[in-house]
């Protein structure tokens, strides 16, 4: 039972709440970790995972032949590739002095727990973004503004590929909005006959959800370079987020250190990152500035 000046009592109740606020973060935040296939393992350092039809050996149309009687069908040789993902360790600290705690009206550690959990989100989005360089195939230029031909050109990469699924596109933000951006060229292009839906909805919103049947979605967590960034068009098995430990994805840790008064929490995560099929995404490199 807690008496009067049992801090443990309400370190302990206000560990938990953060826990939940950092669990709640990550489940209501990130755009590309939602993209793409995601594999689970409570205990694991590496996960594998099959790609079949995608190897040096596949089956298609050509395969089929017709059948003489008396006369053996030829057999197909089918193979899968395996991708494998290797999981690190990664984490956040944030110290909590008991001098913050008890100066300040507002309550520091409210916050606490989501911004922390935003941060670890945020992280694995980065690092998924960054695949998008190691995509083979690639369109538009550092020097050149995004425009809607690249989205047809990245998408007849994809169909080419015989990728199954729905196409993603994201993009940082100065790919979509600005000078170079692809809203830009959406609403003051006259390639489109006029003004029609699609110009109207840019120009109505802001944003067109959808383009040549790609979902278009947003991140600023793109890295930037000479004034050009990479985003990536895509299906959801071209890329692989693994991870091991809680199933929420994120631990979260409370340490005391009476001597220096204050409370540590640690958030940390056991993931990795891998592209599975080169050939089912898309870069889109465009100049942003």
């Amino acid at each position: 039972m807690a008496v009067a000046g049992d801090t443990s009592y309400v370190s302990s109740g206000l560990v938990e709440i953060i826990s939940s606020d950092a669990i709640l973060k990550m489940e209501q935040s990130g755009i590309t970790r939602r993209l793409v296939r995601s594999e689970y393992r409570p205990n694991a350092d590496q996960i594998t995972i099959q790609v079949w039809n995608n190897g040096t050996n596949t089956a298609t149309y050509a395969d089929v032949s017709s059948v003489t009687d008396g006369t053996a069908v030829s057999a197909t040789v089918i193979n899968s590739d395996k991708k494998t993902i290797t999981l690190a360790p990664l984490a956040i600290r944030s110290d909590l002095y008991d001098d913050t705690m008890y100066s300040n009206q507002d309550d520091p550690a409210g916050p606490l727990g989501g911004l922390l959990g935003q941060a670890m989100s945020d992280k694995i989005d980065f690092d998924l973004n960054a695949l998008f360089d190691g995509f083979s195939q690639a369109v538009g230029t550092s020097t050149v503004g995004f425009t809607v031909d690249n989205l047809y050109k990245a998408k007849a990469y994809l169909e080419a590929a015989s990728a199954e699924g729905q196409m993603y596109g994201v993009f940082h933000t100065n790919q979509i909005w600005g000078d170079y951006g692809l809203m830009n060229d959406i609403a003051t292009s006259t390639q489109f006959g006029g003004s029609p839906d699609i110009q109207n909805e840019a120009l109505r919103t802001g944003l067109v959800q959808m383009v040549g049947g790609i979902m278009i979605f947003k991140s600023n967590l793109i890295a930037e370079a000479s004034n050009a960034r990479k985003g990536g068009v895509f299906v959801r098995d071209a890329l692989a987020l693994g991870y091991a430990g809680p199933a929420s994805m994120v631990k979260v840790e409370r340490e005391r250190q009476a001597d220096y008064m204050r409370d540590i929490y640690v958030i940390s995560s056991f993931y990795g990152v891998t592209e599975c099929v080169d050939t089912w995404g898309v870069e889109v490199h465009t100049k942003t500035s």
